[in-house]
């Protein structure tokens, strides 16, 4: 049986959006580094093998290590006549770390995962008690002293609504802007 095929006659090439998961345990983050295992760079390697040229895929963000994602934005373009979904199930059949694409779309010629990003979220999980957990461990923080909720609460209200984040950025960031609204 032949692959679905994208139809296009002169097969130009075609940016793919995918929304990837991964358990970021045993990486070194999101961006691809030549020494240490990266998501970027094991989702490189088998979208290369898969389409046969070499694949760079741009992520939303970038991760530091040992963080993990449930739907992460990004995207690569190829000069391709598979199908999204025939793309999809060959990356995730050939990985064998924990990173799954959970969907692949054509996308428009000038999305960019990066810069069309219009939210991002972040979950934190703290296991406040005496007892660290069995399963799970690689989830959480593991707090033992009591916390205060409603102090931590409070404090979490000086955060809310539009600041400058300048101060957090790295030296020479390509950003025009560092206001954000959280």
């Amino acid at each position: 049986m032949m692959p679905k095929t994208v139809e296009s006659p002169d097969n130009p090439t075609k940016n793919f959006k995918i929304i990837v998961a991964y358990d970021g345990t045993d990486f070194f983050g999101w961006q691809r580094q030549t020494d240490k295992p990266t998501i970027q760079g094991e989702l490189e390697r088998i979208a290369s093998m898969i389409l046969n040229q070499d694949i760079k895929i741009h992520g939303s963000g970038r991760t530091d290590a040992g963080v993990h994602a449930r739907s992460q934005v990004a995207h690569f373009h190829a000069n391709t006549r598979l199908a999204p979904d025939i793309i999809q199930k060959g990356i995730n059949s050939l990985m064998s770390a924990p990173i799954v694409i959970h969907d692949c779309r054509l996308a428009a010629p000038d999305f960019h995962a990066q810069y069309h990003v219009r939210s991002k979220e972040y979950r934190y999980y703290i296991l406040n008690r005496e007892i660290p957990a069995a399963i799970g461990r690689d989830y959480l923080w593991h707090v033992k002293p009591y916390l205060d909720i409603d102090i931590m609460n409070q404090c979490c209200e000086c955060l809310v609504g539009e600041h400058d984040f300048k101060a957090f950025e790295n030296t020479g960031s390509p950003r025009s802007s560092t206001v954000r609204t959280v």
